[in-house]
C-alpha cells in the first residue's frame, strides 16, 4: 500500500503523463481509503484548472476572457459536496 506521500507524488506526476498501470492502480487503491488525498486530488485538479484557464486567457480577446473568468468564479462559488 501507497503512504500518502507517494499517493501525492503520483498524483502531481498523473497530470504530467499518463502512469504505468501498476502504479495507477495502487494509487487508485490508497485514494478508496484516504480521504486526505482524494481532498488533495480535488484542490490539485482544481489547481491545474485555473492554471489551464490563465494560459488561454493570455491569447484570447477580452470579450472570450471574461466568459472565462465569469464561469471560473461561478464555479468557484457554487458549493461542492
Amino acid at each position: 500500500m501507497l503512504s500518502c506521500k507517494e499517493t501525492t507524488e503520483l498524483l502531481s506526476d498523473s497530470l504530467e503523463a499518463q502512469l504505468p498501470l501498476v502504479q495507477r492502480w495502487a494509487m487508485k487503491m490508497h485514494l478508496v481509503i484516504c480521504a486526505n488525498c482524494r481532498r488533495y486530488r480535488r484542490h490539485l485538479l482544481f489547481m491545474h484548472k485555473i492554471m489551464g484557464a490563465q494560459k488561454q486567457l493570455r491569447v484570447l480577446p477580452e470579450q472570450a476572457r471574461l466568459r472565462i473568468k465569469e464561469k471560473l468564479e461561478e464555479s468557484v462559488r457554487r458549493p461542492r459536496i
